[in-house]
């Protein structure tokens, strides 16, 4: 019995698709790596888009002075403000990366904006990097990991509500248009790619069996140390840009 619910467990199903992506529930080993990643270019102040019941939060707060976990998402604000209830460098924001005017209840300035798994959903992603721009200091980072490939969007990023994937190029315009110098942009989880391929584009299914996403995160430490070498596009980017002085 507690191999069964171990293979099938869901927190959530739809319309809370994005919980497949954001919160990762059952991939703590994927949430470890992606960490690993994203915290060597964090600052002191950071405010999160899109926190989900938060996930990367909890691995990414540590000792930094000010964590804004914003979300709009009613159920997973519920979730949040339980989970960092009695976490005092953490708060918990009601904030919709499209609408700029949330972003004046934010506060800031602050040294890093993080946007994971959000530009892929959103009607405009240039309405989000504007915006988090005006709560940047100068000199202060975007960080954004989103999906990449247009070829690869199939019925996955469908059923979970996505409406475009990057290209790198993509990514560094979006950037540049908006008062950014791009610093770096990461591939990341070439393994990825592999299923998301088979169960998106050949198999055209709307979900990846649960069984697969456990083996995958069971074996993460494998396939972060090949991911440099694997000879195909990850499934991910990762960017990391700077606001210019004005």
């Amino acid at each position: 019995m507690i191999l069964h619910f171990w293979l099938i467990d869901d927190l959530y199903v739809e319309p809370y698709g994005r919980a497949f992506l954001n919160n990762l529930t059952g991939t703590p080993q994927y949430l470890n790596w992606l960490a690993r990643v994203l915290r060597p270019s964090l600052g002191d102040t950071v405010l999160e888009l899109g926190s989900g019941i938060g996930n990367i939060a909890s691995h990414l707060m540590g000792r930094r002075l000010h964590y804004v976990a914003a979300e709009k998402d009613a159920l997973y604000l519920h979730a949040l403000r339980n989970r960092f209830l009695r976490t005092p460098n953490v708060e918990v924001l009601q904030l919709d990366p499209e609408c700029p005017n949330d972003y004046e209840r934010a506060g800031g300035p602050f040294d890093t904006v993080l946007c994971v798994n959000v530009l892929e959903y959103v009607e405009d992603p240039a309405v989000v990097i504007q915006a988090a721009a005006g709560v940047l200091k100068p000199g202060g980072s975007l960080i954004v990991l989103a999906p990449q490939s247009p070829a690869l969007f199939g019925t996955l990023d469908q059923a979970l509500g996505h409406r475009r994937r990057f290209s790198q190029a993509q990514l560094r315009t979006l950037f540049e248009q908006h008062g950014f110098i791009v610093q770096n942009i990461r591939p990341l989880n070439r393994i990825g790619t592999v299923g998301w391929w088979l169960y998106g584009k050949l198999l055209h299914r709307k979900r990846i069996n649960k069984v697969m996403l456990k083996i995958f995160d069971k074996t993460v430490w494998i396939w972060r140390h090949l991911d440099g070498v694997l000879p195909w596009p990850a499934l991910s980017l990762v960017a990391v840009a700077t606001k210019q002085a004005d």
